[in-house]
């Protein structure tokens, strides 16, 4: 868990880190010329191995949820977003858990992040919120299934794959399929 930062806190953030600077204003700028911000970390499983994230600032700007993406490699990231910013009514259901939905022959379940002002993984979205005055992030996980369709949270998923896609969000939720 993370403790979301003051406004001041970023602003001072952004006066005495360059590189704290130059994410944010890149960030900026992006969302300024009406695009989505695709950021992409590495963050430690509780597996033991690093795991890839990638997460999104800008969505706001098509009125859906941030995403979060975990084990997910970022060309299939782009194509996701490309295709959910197009704005059907059918991926709106979708990023609201109401049904699952099959991206590259994968059924994938938007899974709520119910503290997305507390996780780690969303801090630079956070700090962006905050400081562009938007309030507390909506955010859904993007959680694909392996070969045989199940999901982390399943007996039958594998140990090796759980440990390169943690579930951030709740999986508690009943998606239609």
């Amino acid at each position: 868990m993370s403790i979301p930062k003051t406004k001041a806190e970023i602003l001072s953030l952004v006066e005495t880190n360059p590189a704290y600077r130059e994410d944010m204003d890149f960030i900026e700028e992006t969302v300024k010329s009406k695009n989505v911000f695709i950021g992409q970390f590495s963050s430690p499983s509780t597996y033991g191995s690093e795991v890839s994230v990638s997460l999104t600032v800008g969505m706001f700007l098509h009125e859906l949820p941030e995403l979060v993406f975990s084990g997910v490699p970022v060309t299939v990231v782009k194509e996701v977003i490309a295709s959910l910013c197009e704005g059907h009514d059918f991926d709106r259901e979708f990023l609201r858990s109401e049904r699952s939905k099959t991206i590259l022959g994968f059924s994938v379940i938007a899974m709520p992040i119910t503290d997305a002002d507390g996780l780690v993984e969303l801090g630079l979205c956070r700090d962006y919120y905050t400081l562009a005055g938007l309030g507390s992030i909506s955010a859904v996980q993007l959680v694909f299934s392996d070969e045989n369709g199940a999901f982390p949270w399943s007996e039958s998923y594998s140990e090796s794959d759980r440990s390169f896609q943690p579930v951030f969000g709740s999986h508690g939720a009943h998606v239609a399929h």
